[in-house]
């Protein structure tokens, strides 16, 4: 989850590396902090699903923080340029359990 506000700082250096729209490119290797894109106050949803795109494959952990992490207009709009149709319908539960770590 995403709000649009400042420069995400931890995303910096991978948004900088990305490849031009219609571009074809080697990727770039960037090291990523995860801990740097979450406050460990803030507590995350966690449940079995499946992948937001095709095949659409079970047996993913996800893991979703509870507050929307913070990009820049350019950093969405970098993204939303290489990569479309990245999510499906919200499903239903289907008997998954949802629980909430803090």
């Amino acid at each position: 989850m995403i709000s649009e506000g400042a420069e995400n700082e931890a995303l910096k250096e991978a948004f900088a590396a990305l490849p031009g729209k219609g571009e074809e490119t080697a990727a770039t290797p960037v090291m990523i902090n995860p801990e740097a894109l979450f406050n460990d106050e803030q507590g995350a949803y966690l449940y079995e699903g499946s992948l937001t795109t095709t095949p659409c494959s079970e047996g993913v952990k996800w893991t979703i923080a509870a507050n929307p992490i913070e990009m820049s207009t350019e950093q969405i709009q970098a993204f939303k340029a290489l990569y479309t149709g990245n999510n499906r319908p919200v499903q239903p539960l289907n008997g998954r359990v949802v629980y909430f770590a803090k």
